[in-house]
């Protein structure tokens, strides 16, 4: 596919084609995570994601946010056993969100 380039000014703008702009709205970050028997611990890899939306529930995170320059994140992980939602620790980090979580008994 081809992509249009003008000059406007003395700067080159290029458009985007119609189809390609529409498959690029949402980016799965890219996910990192390790186990132990009483604790599960998630990275997402997000950078520059000021204020992220994070739903925790017993089975399922989701996490939602813009970054900066306009970039959407999105990813939902679905847990194989239930997590205890009140028992956790997190930070937010310029690059990324990591969670300690608990398992639930």
């Amino acid at each position: 596919m081809r992509s249009v380039c003008s000059k406007d000014e003395g700067r080159t703008f290029s458009k985007i084609p119609k189809m390609m702009a529409s498959s690029v709205t949402t980016i799965t970050p890219e996910v990192l995570w390790a186990q132990r028997p009483d604790e599960l611990y998630v990275t997402i890899n997000a950078p520059d994601v000021p204020e992220p939306t994070i739903t925790l529930t017993k089975n399922q995170l989701k996490f939602e946010g813009t970054n900066t320059s306009g970039k959407k994140y999105a990813v939902t992980l679905d847990f194989l056993k239930e997590v205890d939602t009140e028992v956790f620790s997190h930070a937010f980090l310029p690059l990324l969100f990591f969670l300690s979580l608990k398992n639930g008994r």
